[in-house]
């Protein structure tokens, strides 16, 4: 699969359909006119001088002009690298030293961040701009009107399609490298796995910069002929907004994690249940799916969650449940999908069902961006070494038990490192030592606590202390990533070669809960 036959092919078949609706503009674009604006662009590209192999970065949220800028990207071979537009300058900044983009799509409120970075001249705007100064996409791209028609260099599946960054446990993120191949097939795997249909319209929560938002938003509906909403970010961002999204534009499949289950169940009444009456299912993924959450979703709307399992290394979807297999009493990841599941024996189990899991499949990354030594350690023989630790059942699916690394998933689905959570602490000057833990809010919704030794005890100030080391942090790893609360201490547990004992600090954490001790947040 390359990109540039898969849109030829889909805009043949399904020229007149529709493939997006933007809800920005209310306005939509069918197969054929999308793939104008597609050729148009890439040759926008060909005319400012960047080639094949050359890196664009959107640091937005979704939006219209992202989704075309990166399908002209694919299009004309360049690397689209979507950056997680809540990311703090300092995390900007190490992606773009490392990638040194030749253009960047932003919008006004994240304008300063980026152009303190990045050359004035090589960016463009999203969305209406109060910034006169600069180009906004649509003025970008009819600058381009008088470049002749340049020709598109050959593209192939193996070429770089994708760079999207995830946590990193020296704190630096990585870069993983999909090729156009591992994103296309991918998305054929998605949309044929959950049964879409030329008149199913699909919604996802997650922005670009996730694997499922930039899978299934821009790939999965071109192989069915299906259409996609673009919808803004306060819409996307709130429940109820999406409840009217559904209903008003008929929407038959939306991508969610989990979290979002447990607010719909919150908020259920029956006036909400035909609300979503358009739905033929929901698509979750990006954490574990509690079973009482799951068994009162189906009580209370009667519609199934397709619960999948898949890893930015992966492209995604690996495994998964849909029509055949869906039960409103299984939570499991289902069985595998376009892949070969292996478990690797781990010595804290002796099942034989038990084991780390690695995944091999036609889809997996092309390696971690100028990373060759974790590229190596996680890709071996073929196979991803996931650290997820997985049972396999009788009947073929697979149970998520937990995780071999010092990682968690937030509610945003975004994979943490501790310690990448340590040593942004411990770069702070008031900072000696600090180690942080996990703790599970609810089942699908892990959080950070950081345990911390001061440089010097803030005697009766330790308030003040907190909320300067919380700036620090949302300056650093940004406000998503940041503990959700702190415990300052004399010392920090070490064992007998100095290294501190995380799963002490751990009992500590939930002896502490249990007995309601002070927290600071």
């Amino acid at each position: 699969y390359t990109f540039s036959a898969l849109i030829h092919d889909a805009s043949d078949g399904y020229a007149d359909s529709s493939l997006l609706y933007d809800t920005s503009e209310n306005r939509s674009l069918s197969y054929s006119e999308s793939l104008t604006l597609i050729e148009f662009a890439s040759n926008r590209l060909a005319g400012s001088g960047y080639s094949k192999g050359d890196i664009v970065a959107s640091y937005c949220p979704l939006s219209l002009e992202s989704v075309i800028l990166c399908w002209a990207c694919l299009y004309n071979g360049l690397v689209f690298l979507p950056v997680d537009h809540n990311w703090p300058a300092a995390l900007l900044k190490q992606v773009l030293d490392e990638t040194s983009p030749c253009l960047a799509l932003t919008d006004d409120s994240r304008l300063s961040s980026l152009a303190s970075l990045f050359p004035a001249e090589n960016i463009i705007m999203s969305g209406k701009s109060e910034q006169p100064v600069r180009h906004s996409f649509y003025e970008w791209l009819e600058g381009g009107a008088d470049i002749p028609e340049k020709t598109v260099q050959e593209i192939y599946p193996d070429d770089p399609a994708v760079i999207l960054y995830t946590s990193g446990s020296t704190g630096a993120p990585k870069g993983v490298v999909l090729s156009q191949h591992a994103l296309c097939n991918s998305g054929k795997l998605v949309s044929e796995h959950f049964g879409w249909q030329e008149s199913d319209a699909f919604l996802n929560l997650g922005d670009l910069h996730f694997m499922s938002g930039l899978r299934n938003t821009c790939i999965a509906p071109l192989h069915t002929g299906s259409s996609m909403v673009i919808a803004r970010s306060d819409e996307r961002n709130s429940v109820l907004y999406v409840f009217d999204l559904i209903h008003n534009l008929n929407i038959q499949y939306v991508g969610v994690a989990p979290t979002v289950i447990r607010q719909m169940n919150i908020l259920f009444s029956e006036a909400r249940k035909e609300q979503l009456s358009p739905l033929k299912a929901i698509l979750c993924t990006g954490g574990p799916l509690v079973k009482d959450q799951l068994e009162l979703f189906y009580e209370n709307y009667n519609i199934a969650v397709y619960n999948y399992y898949g890893l930015t290394e992966t492209a995604g979807i690996c495994s998964g449940h849909n029509a055949s297999t869906f039960s409103p009493h299984d939570n499991s990841i289902g069985k595998p999908v376009g892949a070969e599941f292996i478990l690797s024996p781990e010595a804290d189990y002796d099942d034989p069902q038990i084991g780390e899991l690695l995944v091999q499949s036609d889809n997996l990354m092309s390696g971690y961006y100028k990373r060759e030594k974790e590229t190596a350690e996680v890709l071996k023989d073929g196979c991803f070494h996931t650290g997820d630790i997985v049972q396999k059942r009788t009947d073929g699916c697979y149970e998520l038990l937990g995780r071999k690394k010092n990682t968690i998933k937030n509610i945003y689905s975004e994979l943490i490192h501790l310690e990448e959570i340590d040593n942004a602490l411990e770069v702070h000057p008031m900072i000696r030592e600090a180690c942080a833990c996990s703790y599970a809010h609810h089942a699908e919704d892990e959080r950070i606590v950081a345990f911390i030794v001061p440089a010097e005890y803030p005697a009766n100030e330790e308030a003040l202390f907190i909320d300067k080391l919380k700036e620090h942090m949302f300056n650093v790893v940004g406000k998503n990533r940041s503990p959700w609360c702190y415990f300052i201490e004399a010392d920090l547990p070490r064992n007998t070669f100095g290294k501190v004992e995380r799963q002490k600090l751990s009992e500590k954490l939930y002896a502490i809960i249990q007995s309601d001790h002070i927290r600071y947040f």
